[in-house]
């Protein structure tokens, strides 16, 4: 089996917001440079996950390119780095 894996390997900052559990998923997969990951922040009646499994509209995508990329919402927000990994 062939394929390719992204992850978070490492997260930065602080996050200032109320409670949220924030939605992250690779919305196109890809290397570097082509996937692309959206987050879900939450909302005056759902979490960001929920928002995420419910096929609610993501509150921000951007294309994965190895340095810290923001997620978060609120006051503050959270950075995080992907690493790819290709597999057989």
């Amino acid at each position: 089996m062939k394929g390719i894996r992204n992850w978070i390997v490492d997260t930065k900052g602080l996050y200032a917001g109320v409670y949220d559990k924030i939605g992250v998923k690779i919305t196109t997969a890809g290397i570097m440079g082509t996937a692309v990951y959206s987050y879900w922040a939450g909302d005056s009646t759902n979490l960001g996950a929920e928002r995420m499994n419910n096929g609610d509209s993501s509150t921000f995508s951007d294309t994965v390119n190895g340095t810290y990329q923001p997620v978060g919402s609120g006051l503050g927000d959270k950075d995080f780095r992907y690493h790819t990994n290709f597999f057989k």
